[in-house]
């Protein structure tokens, strides 16, 4: 098993840094629960079902921005993040109005613990080139407060994971930042990714101590890989196999330490042994969302899939997710393949 060792490397410029090829910017689709689901679609607008994809309904948000993540903090309060415009609906999204706008931002990433205890993450363009934004709410958005950063981030925050909600890592692009009291105040790991080397883009908390960190490297073409850390971001070492995923990561889940999903917009990638064996699905999905270790939806280039099974078999809806008129319901017809042996032909 490789070792990434600890070091520090001073960069003589923020150009240097270099973005990871992994959607940061994923979660277009977001499923509460096996009925309700939400999806950013071509346009600005969404689609909303409330009963598993058997009818959906277009609404649309009145905004230029183009909208990036969305996420349901209950079945009831979501959020949906633009350029630099943070979006929030009360009545399960069929209605949203404008929660804060940042000046001079590009916003990439959301998440709650809870209603009311959130994170914004992204960047800041200034005189001095791009810094970091990292902002706070503990009353569900009414207010939002700048976290205290003991350094800078560099190009800004890519990804939040929290344990128990007052455990917390950030993804900076170059390097990680821990928090330890909800968020409030985050200090920096002691580990810098170089140019040309591994760069993270998302991250998730297993446990207090175990961590996984997507991201990739660049080769002939850039390559997805995966780390993990069994110290709390203390260390980290390649996970499993050192399994390498062409194109990138596009979409992943983590049940847990052994058992984590890949997608790289061509194959799913799934392991159930920590990372030692992976099993390759035939399935293209841009991205996914779990509703448990089996049960998940995910998001191909014109359809939506349904598993019960962890994508040994799956259903395919057969619509063209673009183009709907506002709230008009559409019906869809299911179609079920079964994946073991590969009888899908992308």
């Amino acid at each position: 098993m490789k070792r990434i060792f600890i070091f520090t490397i001073i960069l003589l410029s923020n150009n240097l840094l270099v973005k990871a090829n992994i959607d940061s910017e994923a979660s277009k689709m977001f499923f509460y629960n096996n009925e309700f689901g939400v999806i950013v679609i071509e346009g600005n607008d969404i689609m909303l079902t409330n009963d598993g994809c058997n009818s959906w309904t277009t609404i649309k948000i009145n905004t230029q921005e183009k909208l990036r993540k969305v996420f349901f903090s209950s079945i009831d309060v979501g959020w949906i993040i633009g350029d630099s415009t943070i979006y929030k609906s009360l009545d399960g999204g069929h209605t949203w109005s404008k929660n804060i706008t940042f000046e001079r931002t590009y916003l990439h990433t959301l998440y709650f613990t809870n209603e009311n205890k959130g994170f914004v993450g992204g960047e800041i363009v200034n005189e001095q080139g791009v810094d970091n934004l990292l902002y706070k709410t503990d009353n569900g958005g009414n207010s939002w407060d700048k976290a205290n950063v003991d350094s800078v981030l560099g190009n800004g925050t890519s990804d939040f994971s929290f344990f128990q909600d007052s455990l917390g890592i950030a993804v900076g692009y170059n390097t990680l930042y821990k928090s330890y009291d909800s968020g409030m105040n985050w200090n920096k790991l002691p580990i810098n990714f170089y140019v040309g080397s591994f760069s993270p883009g998302r991250v998730q908390m297993i446990d207090a101590n175990n961590i996984l960190l997507f991201g990739g490297s660049p080769h002939v073409v850039w390559d997805g890989e995966i780390l993990m850390s069994n110290d709390s971001g203390l260390s980290w070492e390649t996970y499993g196999n050192g399994q390498i995923f062409v194109w990138g990561i596009n979409d992943y889940f983590a049940y847990n330490m052994d058992s984590v999903w890949v997608t790289n917009g061509e194959k799913i990638f799934i392991t159930t042994n920590k990372g030692i064996n992976w099993k390759t699905m035939d399935i293209r999905i841009e991205e996914f969302s779990f509703i448990s270790n089996n049960r998940a939806y995910g998001l191909s280039e014109n359809s939506i899939l349904y598993t019960e099974n962890g994508w040994e078999s799956y259903s395919i809806v057969d619509s063209v997710l673009v183009g709907l008129e506002q709230n008009e319901e559409i019906k869809y017809i299911y179609k079920l393949y079964q994946n073991y042996p590969n009888p899908f032909n992308p």
